[in-house]
Parts: C-alpha cells; sequence; structure tokens
C-alpha cells in the first residue's frame, strides 16, 4: 500500500504538508534530540494502536530510552486529551526538566496523530519517520511566562495556541502552521477573515464540521 507521499489524486499542497511534517518530525527540536522525536513517534503509534487502554493505566513500558513521563504524556495526549487537568499536568512538568519538553511533545503528537489520521481515513500506510543524525542536539535556552495559561506562552500576536507551541522552535511552527492551513484554515487568517472559503465548503461548513469534530473528540478548549 502507498503512502500520501507517492499516491496520485491527493491535493499537492497536502502532499507537500505532509512531506514538511515528515521531514521536521526527524530533526532536532529546541527540547528532543532527533532520535527522541522519533521516539514519540513510535509512542504516539503504539499509543493509538491501543487505544482502549483507560486514560489511568499506565502505558506498557518500551525500548526507546523516553522519560516515563514523556511516555505516559504521549499516550493520555493522543488517545485521551480530554482528560487532561491542571494537577496531571504539572506533575508531568514535574517529572521532565523543562515545560518546553511538554510544549514540544503536545506538538509533536498533534502532527503526527493529523497526518497518521489523514493516512488511515484513505486507507494508506502511515509515513516513516527517520532521525535527521546530523542535526545537533537540542538547546532550550530561555523560555515564556506562564500568565493566563498552564503553559509559558510568548509575548507573539495570535491565537493562543500559537503563543504556547512557538517555544516548539520556528521549525515546528512553520510545519504546523503549513499542515493546518491545508488542512483546515491558514493561521493568518484565521481571525481576520470569517468568511475564508476552501474549496468546496466554504468557512461557516468548515467550522461546523471543526466544532462537530471536536465535540466528538472530547475537547474542552
Amino acid at each position: 500500500m502507498a503512502t500520501i507521499l507517492d499516491r496520485g489524486g491527493v491535493r499537492s499542497d497536502l502532499v507537500a504538508a505532509h512531506r514538511s511534517v515528515q521531514a521536521t518530525i526527524g530533526c532536532r527540536g529546541r527540547a528532543w534530540s532527533p532520535g527522541e522525536r522519533i521516539s514519540i513517534a513510535c509512542e504516539v503509534r503504539r499509543a493509538r494502536a491501543d487505544a482502549s487502554r483507560p486514560p489511568w493505566a499506565t502505558p506498557p513500558v518500551g525500548t526507546n530510552g523516553l522519560p516515563p513521563a514523556a511516555v505516559e504524556a504521549g499516550w493520555r495526549i493522543a488517545n485521551h486529551p480530554s482528560t487532561i487537568t491542571r494537577g496531571w499536568y504539572e506533575r508531568i512538568v514535574a517529572e521532565t526538566p523543562s515545560p518546553v519538553q511538554c510544549v514540544e511533545l503536545a506538538l509533536l503528537v498533534a502532527m503526527i496523530v493529523s497526518v497518521d489520521s489523514f493516512a488511515e481515513m484513505l486507507e494508506l500506510d502511515v509515513m516513516e519517520f527517520r532521525p535527521d543524525e546530523l542535526d545537533g542536539e537540542p538547546q532550550i535556552g530561555g523560555i515564556g511566562s506562564v500568565s493566563t495559561h498552564w503553559v509559558p506562552t510568548t509575548s507573539a500576536r495570535g491565537p493562543n495556541v500559537t503563543k504556547s507551541i512557538r517555544m516548539a522552535g520556528e521549525r515546528d511552527l512553520a510545519a504546523f502552521r503549513e499542515l493546518c492551513g491545508v488542512q483546515y484554515v491558514p493561521t493568518d487568517r484565521m481571525l481576520t477573515e470569517p468568511t475564508l472559503g476552501r474549496r468546496a465548503l466554504n468557512r461557516q461548513q468548515i467550522e461546523l464540521v471543526a466544532a462537530r469534530t471536536s465535540q466528538h473528540n472530547k475537547c474542552f478548549y
């Protein structure tokens, strides 16, 4: 079976966005190395293959070398995001070196689940992720401050999600924005063009689908 990257009939902008995600996952992040990011992808796929496991159950031990808190977070975000509480988040952060690890991990999980779900709906194979071993080690540096949300945010203008995930680094943010732009609405036009249409659907129809999907997934945001 083919992946979206070599399947004909799929819009070229969708293929390009998924290719960007594939390339980005294997690169150095601000908080995780290329190998660790591939390990996170493997955990997300293990989690989705075992989606019936309840959120309070400890994930089965893997061999990827990730901290247990990162494995737990990957599974919880992939399968049961509606059960996340502030107390759970604070415990996970306390067991990881920095909140940036959690922000970057959440962004990676979101992109991986998105492209894998897309492939599964089209009955395609999921993409292979490979680490860029020459991309070096992460350097976290300074982080934002916690203001109105659980996680630190930057002072940049835009949706609150963007203010948070910007901490993960510009490369990840660019891949996320490209994916969001072709599968939903471009982030820079989300608030400024409420009537923006996307081919067969107008903006109102897009938001109806998005709202119903969020309700189905029990999204509290």
